[in-house]
């Protein structure tokens, strides 16, 4: 394996850990309300956060990728790789029935495309529904920080990357991410000012 590759999954990993603890937020409903999925929450969460971990930690020296065709690997691997650990609250929870259907509702999330097979969203528990709230923010943010395209730092070695450049893994995304947090807490204001009971209708 190449110092790309571990890269890679260095930074996979970093994914992963981000989408177990979001997992874990689902916990906070599950509690409030009794739903009965908190452990389910729990052992989706951990088992994400843990496998993120792992692939971190094992490569934590990695932290540049050198190329091209391998960045948009990592793009492609990023949606995949996070939709399929996307399924387990669906299906520990038995809010969905199949893999192939838990697969089509965890990626219309992260893809922020919002299409579902559920028949009565407002029937699941409240932490699915919380988790299909948050892996639409995580699809959000996702796409972005690939709209405003990747940063590349020069680095010494034209040979690498046409124009001398690598991409670098560790990136300062503070702008995109305070943009993206500000309009998620201006939206969250909005909603509690006007109530929640205004965001539903009635088919």
């Amino acid at each position: 394996m190449n110092n790309d590759s571990k890269a890679l999954l260095r930074l996979l990993g970093t994914m992963l850990m981000a989408e177990g603890v979001a997992m874990l937020s689902c916990l906070i409903p599950a509690l409030h309300f009794h739903d009965g999925t908190w452990l389910q929450m729990l052992l989706a969460g951990a088992f994400t956060l843990s496998v993120g971990f792992s692939f971190r930690y094992s490569f934590r020296q990695f932290r540049m990728i050198r190329n091209k065709r391998m960045s948009y690997l990592l793009v492609v691997l990023i949606w995949v790789v996070l939709s399929f650990f996307g399924v387990l609250p669906f299906l520990t929870t038995g809010s969905v029935s199949s893999f192939t259907d838990a697969f089509f509702e965890s990626m219309s999330g992260l893809t922020s495309t919002g299409a579902t097979i559920l028949e009565d969203v407002q029937a699941v528990p409240s932490s699915i529904l919380l988790w299909r709230s948050m892996s639409q923010w995580i699809g959000g943010f996702g796409i972005m920080l690939a709209s405003c395209g990747p940063r590349k730092a020069y680095n010494g070695d034209p040979s690498v990357l046409p124009y001398g450049h690598a991409m670098r893994l560790e990136q300062n995304r503070k702008p995109e991410t305070c943009l993206y947090s500000r309009i998620s807490e201006n939206e969250a204001i909005a909603s509690s000012i006007g109530g929640y009971n205004n965001l539903t209708y009635d088919q």
